[in-house]
């Protein structure tokens, strides 16, 4: 994590802290033991996040949403049906709904798992392959789960959108909007549009592809590990309707340097993924994520995000010139 990523993550925080009486009153439901330990994490982007120790041992992380479309209910849907297919998550304990006078507050407690984060892990290399391989087998297995459509889903596995086409359909609509983009970062707009047609054209692939649960953000910094394996996979709140192209390319994206995407590879169990369109695919795939990358981080003001994307799109796309 760099100096500019972490005082990003404290500016985004700093807005956003759940009133104390509002969250102590739901701890209190959680345990009637007296809290000896509150931390507030400060590691994601979105979400609020405490980690909670009381007194009876009782041991959860908070997880607080202030965005009236991230409920946690689509998050508490994913980790139901991942739990029945022997994926580690933790156990949500509940879910609340309160509101301030000016946003609404979504919380949901889950129990602790064990373990470190993948991203923090001093490991030997060898130990750090085996870890990868059986986290690509776990990824194998979330995306063995049918959702009802594309794009992020409801508490019930329902995507946004009931076909890939009006997925695609949304995200053409948008090329205003990315144009604009192009412009502010000193591209042109023939760039734009050639990469923008690249992931049209690759999203028609889809129309034939039954949808499945993505993670949505299966990253090294949300995989922990104990005793040499991995101990649980978190932080579902990105869950959506998808293909695990989706999801491989996050990783490819994040975490190749470190993790090679092939030690996630050989733990996939689904090889047919991997036909001889994959790593054409995966390509136009991460132009697409890195668009989506510099759109968020534009709109958040971090220029040092919105460079390294810009960075991967350009090299992304030379291989299509």
């Amino acid at each position: 994590m760099t100096e500019g990523y972490e005082k990003h993550l404290a500016e985004l925080h700093a807005k956003q802290t759940v009133p104390a009486e509002v969250l102590d009153d739901i701890l209190r439901v959680v345990s009637s033991a007296p809290v000896v330990a509150k931390q507030r994490i400060i590691a994601g982007e979105i979400n609020e996040v405490y980690d909670v120790e009381f007194a009876d041992g009782v041991h959860v992380i908070v997880r607080i949403s202030h965005d009236e479309d991230q409920p946690f209910e689509q998050e508490q849907w994913a980790i139901r049906e991942c739990a029945l297919r022997g994926v580690p998550v933790p156990e949500v304990l509940g879910v609340w709904h309160r509101s301030t006078s000016n946003q609404p507050l979504h919380i949901c407690i889950q129990r602790k798992l064990e373990g470190v984060l993948l991203a923090k892990a001093n490991l030997p290399h060898n130990v750090l392959r085996q870890i990868v391989a059986q986290a690509g087998g776990f990824l194998s297995r979330i995306h063995t789960i049918p959702t009802n459509g594309f794009g992020n889903i409801d508490g019930t596995g329902k995507g946004t959108f009931l076909t890939a086409q009006s997925e695609i359909d949304a995200f053409v609509r948008m090329e205003s909007e990315f144009q604009a983009l192009a412009q502010r970062l000193d591209l042109s707009g023939r760039t734009m549009s050639r990469a923008l047609q690249l992931v049209v054209d690759d999203g028609r692939v889809m129309q034939s592809i039954d949808p499945c649960l993505t993670h949505n953000d299966f990253s090294a910094k949300h995989i922990l590990v104990a005793n040499g394996a991995v101990s649980g996979i978190i932080d579902f709140g990105e869950v959506a309707g998808s293909e695990p192209l989706s999801d491989l390319v996050r990783w490819d994206y994040y975490d190749a340097a470190r993790f090679p995407f092939e030690w996630l590879q050989e733990g996939y169990s689904n090889k047919q993924v991997f036909d001889e369109q994959f790593t054409q695919r995966l390509r136009v795939k991460r132009i697409g994520f890195s668009l989506w990358v510099m759109r968020w981080y534009d709109r958040g003001g971090y220029a040092e995000g919105v460079a390294d994307a810009r960075t991967k799109f350009v090299r992304d796309l030379a291989h299509f010139e």
